[in-house]
């Protein structure tokens, strides 16, 4: 057995026991653990000698890691994610979904962050994030502290990733098929494309996995329109595939244009039929096509398929200013395209958080003074965008300044004795005008209105929107 398989074995041990019978795997983790590694090597010859079935195994993970060192772990599942000093988060820890997680939070809740500090701990150690300077991780530390540490753990491994101002180490050099986005994604038009189509083709894609989240903005996506093109020139088997699967994905996620075949060239056409460019498309659309598009070129030009490529992806504001059509469904649409991807998002948007379990949706919220992870126990399977706003937004209320006001005043005159024929004019004007509103759910309960006057405690004269609410709910 040459050295180049042994170093394979020990430096990948803990994701391969399923070649070793039990006995001999808890050895060789032994002499790992105490680093005994010609011992290890040892006893790995002695094994391998004896069962032939082994050593085939052995040597099919072998070549099969060569061919693409992108990714060790066949089925990562990260289940929780401990983060100490990285920024905002001082002593920070999540739980995961295996399939769907959605961080939600205020503006500054370091849910940004919280993408950066996964992608750091989940990267290979020899990969480097494009920083610069004498002190490339010095932004990402806590100030005052000298250190940052991420502990990922997936399945049953548990690596650890820690950070100074000038490099980044890691404990285990386990590491997923991992892709990560910014917020803001923009392409370069005359980006060249010879290589990375070329790369596509190979299965040979090696870098620009997780450029973008380190970044406030990233013009390296490529148009897919360009791409096709010059997939089409080509005209190979292999291009002809891409071409079918990169287009059967971009209008998967949408329905207002597809690509067509226009004189040899491939086009932009909308409903009415008629040919643009992707420039003139809205960002929202823009940013979504140019995330879908690199997706799908990075998967399949490792090597995988969009049906069985298991890993991680991190996208940072996942639906922005999509519409809330697109919002609604853009969750369940990954979840459909990429079956056995673990997906990481940020949102500011309810509607991107409609029909999700209670273990799918993490709120980062400052508890005396220090960022954590919560979870509801409600989901929003059984939610209104209402309750959503409500219970994971937490805003104030659901209605506008004026309803408000004039619902205020429409039951501080359904509980007054005795009104003035101004009043009872002015309750009934306000009665037709509420009854096409959200109001109309109690504005023509009586029950509500008899118990707000017979309340033994002292009521105020007006009646919040909010206490109107909660009491309603409490009687009905």
């Amino acid at each position: 057995m040459g050295e180049d398989i042994r170093e394979f074995i020990w430096d990948n041990i803990f994701f391969i026991d399923n070649i070793f019978p039990p006995k001999i795997y808890n050895k060789l983790l032994k002499f790992k653990a105490s680093n005994q590694k010609e011992d290890f090597f040892d006893d790995l010859d002695i094994i391998c000698e004896m069962n032939s079935n082994i050593l085939k195994d052995i040597l099919y993970q072998y070549t099969k890691t060569i061919k693409n060192k992108l990714f060790y772990i066949d089925n990562p599942k990260l289940t929780t994610i401990k983060i100490k000093n990285f920024k905002l988060l001082k002593d920070f820890q999540i739980s995961l979904n295996k399939n769907i997680n959605i961080i939600i939070g205020e503006n500054s809740s370091g849910k940004t962050s919280l993408l950066q500090a996964i992608t750091l701990g989940l990267l290979a150690k020899s990969h480097l994030i494009g920083e610069s300077g004498s002190k490339p991780y010095l932004k990402y530390i806590t100030k005052s502290q000298n250190r940052a540490t991420i502990k990922t753990v997936f399945n049953k491994y548990e690596k650890t990733t820690t950070i100074s101002d000038i490099q980044r180490t890691v404990d285990n050099d386990l590491y997923p098929f991992v892709l990560a986005y910014g917020s803001n994604i923009l392409t370069n038009y005359d980006n060249k494309l010879n290589d990375v189509v070329k790369n596509l083709i190979d299965k040979n894609i090696n870098d620009g996995f997780v450029t973008s989240i380190f970044q406030d903005y990233d013009s390296g996506f490529y148009n897919p329109k360009s791409i096709i093109n010059e997939l089409y020139r080509i005209n190979t088997d292999r291009s002809r595939e891409l071409i079918e699967i990169i287009i059967d994905t971009i209008e998967y996620f949408q329905d207002n244009f597809k690509l067509v075949l226009e004189n040899n060239v491939y086009v932009f056409q909308d409903r009415n039929n008629t040919i643009f460019k992707l420039e003139d498309l809205s960002e929202g659309y823009r940013s979504n096509i140019l995330l879908i598009t690199d997706i799908v070129i990075k998967i399949l030009g490792v090597g995988e398929s969009l049906e069985d490529v298991r890993g991680v992806i991190l996208i940072d504001e996942f639906d922005k200013h999509l519409h809330p059509k697109w919002q609604s469904n853009l969750v369940g649409k990954l979840q459909d395209k990429f079956p056995n991807i673990q997906f990481i998002l940020t949102t500011h948007n309810p509607m991107s958080i409609l029909d999700r379990e209670p273990d799918e949706v993490t709120i980062i919220k400052n508890i005396n003074g220090e960022l954590r992870a919560i979870k509801k126990d409600i989901g929003t399977k059984n939610s209104d965008i209402c309750g959503v706003l409500l219970n994971y937004f937490e805003t104030d209320k659901v209605i506008g300044n004026s309803l408000e006001v004039e619902i205020n005043r429409f039951t501080e005159l359904n509980i007054k004795d005795n009104l003035t024929s101004k009043e009872r004019e002015d309750l009934e004007i306000l009665r037709e005008k509420l009854s096409k509103t959200v109001a109309v759910n109690f504005i023509n309960d009586y029950r509500y209105f008899e118990y707000l006057k017979n309340r033994d405690e002292k009521k105020p004269k007006t009646e919040d929107i909010h206490s109107v609410i909660d009491d309603l709910e409490d009687i009905l």
